[in-house]
């Protein structure tokens, strides 16, 4: 994902810890004045807290904010579950749609001439991009600097590897992450999936997001901007009432 992701996320944050105090400090402050009401013998809980359509309207808003957030929340986890037992890929209909869960395509090394002498700046794969590759049929489908899917094996595990073309043998392929120094080992074409289709952006910007602490962090915010807000309210009402009733 690129750097703009990490900047929205930052400012989510940002924003929830704004409304955060935003809450904490006007409900003390209603609560003081609510004191001040009480010493002289004035207090009307109608006119802090009105029980008309408009607050009916922020409460329903609240409540399907943080419904959101939680079923958002939950999608979210059973994505990672499902692309974690997936290898992070999925085939359909001649497409692989492929999770990047590497920075090898992130950055241009400077070494790498061939990125430059040949425009391909601009095509990278960010960490947890959500990316899809044509499915190959033959070795006319792939050419020199092409980025492809192929799978190896690491540590007896099966992975699948998105990195660029930067030379062809007669019998393999030799093949680099544009932020690598060194090749990867020979790759066959029996070994190649697909070849670089495109990037889905919401998609990757969703992935990211239900990996990032970040996204946590910010929903934490509105759950605790909702909760202040009730609580403080609670404790305001509590306190009006058990002035009438001493009153009384």
């Amino acid at each position: 994902m690129n750097y703009n992701y990490y900047l929205i996320m930052a400012l989510i944050c940002l924003l929830g810890l704004i409304v955060t105090i935003y809450v904490i400090y006007f409900g003390i402050e209603k609560r003081n004045r609510i004191k001040k009401q009480i010493l002289e013998n004035s207090v009307d809980l109608e006119a802090f807290y009105p029980k008309n359509h408009e607050n009916k309207t922020k409460k329903i808003v609240s409540i399907t904010l943080i419904s959101a957030f939680f079923v958002c929340s939950i999608l979210l986890f059973i994505s990672n579950i499902v692309m974690s037992a997936n290898s992070n890929l999925f085939y359909s209909n001649g497409q692989y749609i492929v999770s990047i869960e590497s920075s090898s395509m992130q950055e241009n090394l400077v070494t790498n001439s061939y990125l430059f002498t040949n425009n391909l700046t601009n095509e990278k794969l960010f960490l947890h991009d959500v990316v899809s590759f044509k499915e190959v049929d033959s070795k006319d489908d792939l050419k020199l600097y092409d980025i492809v899917l192929y799978k190896t094996t690491i540590n007896n595990n099966e992975t699948y590897i998105a990195h660029r073309i930067i030379d062809i043998k007669d019998d393999y392929y030799v093949l680099r992450g544009d932020s690598n120094p060194n090749n990867d080992e020979p790759v066959y074409f029996e070994q190649i999936e697909g070849v670089y289709d495109k990037t889905y952006g919401f998609l990757s910007f969703i992935n990211a997001t239900s990996k990032s602490v970040n996204f946590y962090l910010a929903f934490s915010f509105v759950v605790i901007d909702i909760a202040s807000y009730e609580i403080i309210k609670y404790l305001n009402i509590k306190l009006i009432n058990d002035n009438l009733i001493e009153s009384q």
